[in-house]
């Protein structure tokens, strides 16, 4: 009985080759479609809800002026930078696949501003030496009542519960105690002419200055929101 003989398959180079080739090609693409992707800069940057620092203090604060690259801009380091700055209390970042990126601010609130020592004051206890660039209401020591630092530290504390609208009346604060009833005692003078009379334990009471000016019948004099709530007319 013969025996049957396998014939050899022959490989056929040309096709062996162009698929080689293809291989190649396709790998090539993916790679440099990689590489590409991975060096792609940042295109857009979007700063929202800033008010104290500008659009480009936050972008120079943040490192990314020459907007680099998208992928390898850590999100993590932004925040630590920009957090690194007194005035910012927090930063959300939303990166898209556009490209682009969002730095989403909430600032500390500026509260006042420190005449005898030329700093603002901010809502944390922390102070920026500087002018008074925000129009801030502005604390005057009494040279004869000198206002010790716990009295100061209590006066940032409660002052925050004065609603912003109020606030924007104010435009000076004087350290002015009672002795033998308050020593947290304050007079404001406000924007409109009149002065209040507040205590640090009561500092809500002048959240209520708007809804009182009717009964004044636009008569201009002090207001006593310390102890009770009556009005003195300027003589």
């Amino acid at each position: 009985m013969a025996k049957k003989v396998k014939k050899k398959r022959k490989i056929n180079l040309p096709k062996v080759l162009i698929a080689i080739l293809i291989a190649i090609l396709i790998i090539y693409l993916l790679v440099t479609l990689v590489i590409k992707f991975l060096n792609l800069n940042i295109k857009n940057i979007y700063i929202i809800n800033n008010n104290l620092l500008s659009d480009q203090e936050i972008i120079e604060l943040s490192k990314l002026e020459d907007y680099p690259s998208f992928l390898f801009t850590s999100s993590k380091k932004i925040k630590e930078k920009l957090k690194g700055n007194v005035l910012i209390k927090d930063v959300n970042i939303i990166k898209k696949m556009d490209m682009s990126i969002t730095l989403d601010i909430t600032e500390y609130e500026v509260l006042f501003y420190n005449e005898s020592l030329k700093e603002t004051v901010i809502e944390n206890g922390e102070s920026i030496k500087q002018e008074n660039i925000y129009n801030l209401p502005i604390l005057i020591n009494n040279p004869e009542k000198t206002l010790p630092k716990d009295i100061f530290d209590n006066l940032v504390k409660k002052y925050v519960q004065i609603d912003k609208s109020v606030r924007e009346k104010i435009s000076e604060i004087k350290y002015d105690p009672n002795r033998e009833v308050d020593n947290e005692r304050f007079i404001l003078t406000m924007k409109d002419g009149n002065y209040v009379y507040i205590t640090l334990t009561k500092i809500k009471n002048i959240n209520n200055y708007e809804q009182i000016l009717p009964s004044l019948e636009q008569k201009k004099g002090f207001l006593y929101l310390d102890s009770g709530q009556y009005f003195e007319i300027f003589k």
